[in-house]
């Protein structure tokens, strides 16, 4: 959990640091993330709401077709190329 108030101190140095790391680019790629998160916790808080078992189901898919596509791309070639070969 973050301190109350923020400690400004404490986030300009590991801003900093990360700056040394990754340049400016990733301070934005990390105030995004932590941005996106924030404002996500903010509306599950406000609306009480918790995650769909439906909408979780087509993220995972999406994810999983995306981590496997170059699988997915050469099975399907293959396959087409087996039948393909069969037929001439």
């Amino acid at each position: 959990m973050a301190d109350r108030p923020i400690n400004m101190e404490a986030v300009s140095k590991c801003r900093e640091k990360l700056r040394g790391i990754g340049g400016d680019e990733l301070v934005l790629e990390a105030s995004v993330v932590v941005g996106a998160f924030a404002l996500f916790t903010k509306v599950v808080d406000a609306t009480g709401r918790k995650e769909d078992p439906f909408v979780l189901k087509i993220i995972h898919t999406v994810f999983f077709v995306m981590k496997y596509k170059a699988t997915f791309k050469y099975g399907f070639a293959a396959i087409f190329a087996f039948l393909w070969c069969q037929t001439s």
